[in-house]
């Protein structure tokens, strides 16, 4: 933004126009990102960070980047997770293949392409003490095994099947570990 200022008010330098609109599109679009976390929460990784490591992998740019405020759908299970120091993801990426529509299919849902193949990327939070170690997992070895899992993307036939890949973190252990799953 303030790369535009500094251009517009000095017309001759047209390199810095070009600079902001080239860190634009290497930034992923954030689809979804809860409004509050509680205090005691943070998310792992920045959108930058992620962007500088997955940037020129195949589908990037049909990533949607998503950060969520809970690994799972009820919010009592998630704090009973911490509570607990169990395993929990903390980076998930999905592909799910185009779907035909049913018979109850709407015209409306087939433009706004509700069965279109999605690219996702769902962060979630850690505990803030652990979000320095959690970075530096996902750095060293969970954005690594995403760039992988785009790479594979490309195998003929792929694009298909479900496919999912996710980061589990342990807290008493500090290790993150990849679980790869491919569906029907």
């Amino acid at each position: 933004m303030w790369l535009k200022y500094l251009s517009l008010h000095n017309p001759s330098n047209i390199a810095l126009e070009m600079l902001d609109e080239q860190l634009q599109s290497e930034m992923m679009r954030i689809r979804y990102q809860s409004k509050k976390l509680p205090k005691t929460l943070m998310w792992p990784i920045q959108p930058k960070s992620i962007s500088s490591a997955l940037s020129g992998s195949p589908d990037f740019a049909d990533l949607q980047l998503s950060f969520s405020d809970s690994p799972v759908f009820f919010k009592s299970e998630f704090q009973r997770l911490l509570r607990e120091s169990l395993p929990y993801i903390v980076l998930k990426a999905e592909y799910r293949p185009a779907s035909k529509p049913g018979y109850g299919g709407s015209n409306w849902m087939l433009a706004h392409g509700f069965y279109d193949a999605t690219w996702t990327l769902q962060v979630n939070p850690v505990f803030h003490l652990l979000q320095t170690s959690v970075e530096l997992l996902l750095q060293q070895q969970g954005l690594p095994a995403v760039a992988d899992w785009l790479q594979s993307s490309t195998q003929i036939g792929w694009d298909l099947r479900y496919h999912r890949l996710e980061c589990v973190f342990a807290p008493t252990l500090s290790t993150l570990t990849l679980q790869r799953i491919d569906g029907a």
